[in-house]
């Protein structure tokens, strides 16, 4: 027997970015439900076209997700400045995903955090490489200023570049508060503060419902920063990976989660 075997997990991600998720979950039994909460869109404006003309005053570039490295090399195409990248230019990235897509589009990550959240990412990047850099940071319109704060805290170089908006995806709205109200849903999964305040707005309507789901059902998410969003609007039961901030680790997590409820 498979140690998901039935369990019904709400996944909440973009159907392109769950695929490597779903194939986990469904290889330890698990039953995913693909419900996207959210849609990106490229942002264009005047200031990032500026910045990215000016790509030769940074020596970082940091990605806290792969959407930023996916929307900051569409940005450089529609401005026809995919060969100005300067070849001294550095990477950091928040994770190994975010790696992999950087290393997709012909280039490797200088620098990875072992776990994640923004102040471990720069506590980590200035115990290597000190406070003398310039740097970059890819962002869209709904991350975290945490890295943005911390770079300022410690009096480091920097701009920031937003180069995709972050959107509700109201289409998947009837779907999930249908699968809220038949109870069957045995675990809410999370991989981003954003999908946890998404999954709020579309279920405002059936507030007595949704605290009962909070109340009893389990919520797992990516990592801590994740996590404590989901604690704030009300979850009760949650659970992240121990070490591995990533969607493996989040598999792992449930995996536990349920072995140790076994024995009760």
């Amino acid at each position: 027997m498979h140690p998901l075997e039935g369990k019904k997990v709400l996944v909440t991600r973009s159907k392109e970015q769950a695929k490597d998720f779903v194939t986990q979950l469904e290889r330890v039994g698990a039953i995913p439900i693909v419900t996207p909460l959210l849609t990106f869109q490229l942002q264009l404006s005047e200031a990032n076209q500026d910045i990215l003309h000016r790509l030769q005053n940074f020596t970082w570039i940091l990605f806290t997700s792969s959407n930023g490295v996916q929307f900051f090399f569409e940005s450089l195409k529609h401005y026809d400045l995919l060969d100005q990248i300067p070849n001294a230019i550095q990477f950091g990235v928040v994770g190994h995903k975010t790696k992999q897509v950087l290393h997709s589009h012909g280039f490797k990550a200088d620098f990875v955090p072992h776990t994640f959240n923004g102040e471990t990412f720069i506590h980590a990047f200035l115990e290597s490489y000190g406070k003398n850099e310039r740097v970059l940071v890819v962002r869209g319109n709904q991350s975290l200023h945490t890295i943005p704060s911390m770079l300022q805290k410690f009096h480091v170089s920097f701009e920031s570049i937003e180069v995709y908006q972050t959107i509700p995806n109201i289409e998947y709205k009837e779907d999930i508060v249908d699968y809220i109200k038949s109870g069957d849903i045995d675990a809410y999964s999370f991989t981003s503060p954003s999908t946890v305040e998404t999954f709020d707005m579309l279920t405002n309507h059936i507030p007595n419902i949704v605290s009962l789901i909070k109340a009893d059902k389990l919520c797992v998410c990516i990592g801590t920063t994740t996590a404590d969003k989901a604690m704030e609007k009300g979850f009760k039961n949650i659970c992240t990976p121990k070490h591995r901030f990533t969607m493996e680790g989040m598999v792992d997590a449930l995996v536990q989660y349920y072995k140790e409820e076994r024995k009760w």
